[in-house]
This record gives structure tokens, C-alpha cells and sequence, in this order.
């Protein structure tokens, strides 16, 4: 298993023009309160991807089936996943895992953030960048 920077285009970490699938798999400890409603940021993808938390299937950008259909589109949106109620194991090891599929060019997870944070605080984000950029 290779280790990539995320974020980061996989071709600029040694993987020149490759376009196809690709997983990225994430071990991690959550530590935070079982009644908080959580979401995972993924970023932007290049270009469709399915993403899961121990094995469920939490969001998808694109369409895989039964061929990966790329309209040219899915590459510049942020993505940001809620996670279901009971996926989260309270102070156990957890496992993100990433499909992408990458049409042409640059793949991979490319741009942040990336992270998991709570409902208020994502909201929190949007409602900074909506401001941010009604301002400029």
C-alpha cells in the first residue's frame, strides 16, 4: 500500500498520467460525543469518488454504474458528507475509505479541507465562505 499527501493530485506524488480507480483508506480514533451529528469534508475529488465509514456508504459525487459516467463537473465541487447516526465508533479505530474514479488529467483528493467536523461548525464554514465571497 502506497502513502499519498492528502490533499494532493496523485500524479504530482509519482503517479504521471495515470487515469482509472483509486482507494484511499484512513485509520482514525474518534474521541467525540456519540449524540453530535458529525460530517466528513473531503474537499474537492478529481474526479467522481464514493466515500464510507467502516464499511458504509456515507456519499458519493458522480455515477460509477455500471461504467463511471463523468460529466466534467464533479472535479471542481467541495465535498462535504454527513455521517448517519451509529456509523461513528465512540474511542475505537474507524476506517475511511475513498473510491475515485479519474476520467483524464489530475486525480485524486487535490484540494481541502479534509476533515471531520460537527454539524454547527460546517455550517459555520459555509456561512464564512458565502460571506467571503458576496464580499469580494
Amino acid at each position: 500500500m502506497e502513502k499519498l499527501i492528502v490533499p494532493g493530485s496523485w500524479e504530482d506524488q509519482g503517479y504521471r498520467n495515470y487515469d482509472g480507480y483509486a482507494w484511499y483508506r484512513k485509520t482514525f480514533q474518534y474521541n467525540g460525543n456519540e449524540d453530535e451529528k458529525m460530517v466528513l469534508m473531503m474537499g474537492k475529488i478529481d474526479d467522481i469518488d464514493q466515500v464510507y465509514i467502516n464499511g458504509i456508504l456515507i456519499g458519493s459525487t458522480g455515477n460509477f454504474s455500471p461504467r463511471p459516467q463523468v460529466t466534467g463537473q464533479e472535479w471542481g465541487a467541495q465535498r462535504g458528507y454527513f455521517i448517519p447516526e451509529g456509523v461513528l465508533k465512540i474511542n475505537q479505530n474507524n476506517v475511511i475509505a475513498v473510491r475515485i474514479y479519474d476520467s483524464s488529467g489530475n486525480g485524486g483528493i487535490y484540494e481541502g479541507p479534509v476533515g471531520i467536523l460537527s454539524q454547527a461548525k460546517y455550517i459555520d464554514y459555509w456561512r464564512k465562505i458565502k460571506t467571503v465571497q458576496k464580499n469580494s
